[in-house]
């Protein structure tokens, strides 16, 4: 295929020599050019952006040959390491002050700049979501610079301290009800919610599960937000003591009754019902382990339920007596006969 495209690119490269004045040939040239960085290696993609950066000097005023150009720039910056795409990003982000009002530019450096995110550490994200959020200021209506800086501050949260985290998220609620509409924008906030639910401590995980009932309630057709508060309720009961534990389960149950037919969301109840089991004492243990058990039975393909209630037995024995422990020590070994690999992931 890339033999195909440069073939192409060669011939509509001979075209805009012989007609330099013709807009479609050179537009058809930086579309193939662009079209060989989707499919090169770093080197390759280097040097069709390099000829595209020739085709833009020499044209100037052509609008497709610019954005190519942009979007170019952001593919070569996706196959090179932390170091080459700072080095790209940067010409990138020359190119848009070139043309400010060229919003496909715009774009296409936001994306560029969530990409360095993704392959950066410590201060140096902080920098890069500075950069995003001039852009959003720059480009108050591109949508796409505006989930750029909402996928760039949920990875600064996630990489960050409860602090960090929490002003992180802070930006993220002020651009999501900057961008009610945008699905991608509240998603992000979501992410960055459950996070939160993981990092703080009870009161503020709390506080944290809060705010995603209330961004499902706001938006309850978009499932992604719901999966959020399932993860915010898992990190919460982690942090809880039995009796709040049981309170989050109860709602992670109920989430999963609303949602039947969706894995993300038993799989959460699994994940609480665990944790729940492990503070219980043996009797009430029991209970909860018999519904995990009756989970794993509905969900046998899913080893995610699979791993809770191998877990949960296993907690369960300990804390039995020897006589009570040998009816969960043969279930134990039952399971290992039918899933010897899952309890090989387990040791």
């Amino acid at each position: 295929m890339t033999e195909d495209v440069m073939v192409t690119a060669a011939g509509q490269s001979e075209l805009a020599n012989q007609q330099p004045d013709n807009p479609e040939d050179i537009t058809g040239l930086a579309q193939q050019l662009f079209n060989l960085t989707c499919v090169q290696d770093e080197a390759g993609t280097k040097a069709a952006v390099a000829e595209l950066g020739k085709l833009a000097e020499q044209n100037p005023e052509n609008t497709d040959v610019i954005v190519r150009l942009a979007q170019g720039l952001f593919n070569l910056a996706c196959v090179q390491d932390g170091i080459g795409a700072k080095a790209t990003m940067a010409e990138l982000s020359k190119l848009a002050k070139q043309y400010p009002d060229y919003e496909e530019v715009a774009a296409a450096l936001a994306k560029g700049l969530v990409n360095l995110v993704n392959k950066q550490e410590g201060a140096s994200i902080k920098v890069t979501v500075a950069e995003l959020k001039k852009l959003v200021n720059q480009h108050p209506h591109n949508e796409v610079v505006a989930v750029s800086l909402a996928y760039g501050l949920v990875e600064l949260a996630n990489k960050q301290d409860e602090a960090g985290a929490i002003a992180a998220v802070a930006k993220l609620r002020k651009l999501a009800n900057q961008h009610p509409d945008n699905p991608a924008v509240v998603v992000s906030l979501a992410y960055g919610l459950a996070d939160l639910a993981h990092k703080q401590n009870e009161a503020g995980a709390i506080a944290a599960v809060e705010k995603l009932r209330n961004l499902v309630n706001q938006h309850p057709d978009n499932p992604e937000i719901a999966v959020e508060l399932a993860k915010g309720l898992v990190n919460l009961a982690n942090k809880q003591n039995e009796k709040g534990a049981k309170v989050s389960v109860a709602k992670l149950r109920k989430l999963a009754d609303q949602h039947l037919g969706s894995a993300e969301y038993v799989v959460a109840l699994a994940f609480g019902l665990y944790d729940l089991a492990n503070k219980q004492d043996e009797v009430e243990a029991a209970f909860t382990v018999a519904e995990l058990r009756e989970l794993a039975n509905q969900h046998p393909d899913n080893y995610e339920i699979l791993i809770r209630f191998v877990d949960g037995l296993i907690d369960l024995a300990q804390k039995q007596g020897e006589a009570g422990s040998e009816a969960t020590v043969a279930e134990l070994k039952e399971l290992a006969n039918r899933y010897p690999e899952l309890f090989n992931s387990n040791n």
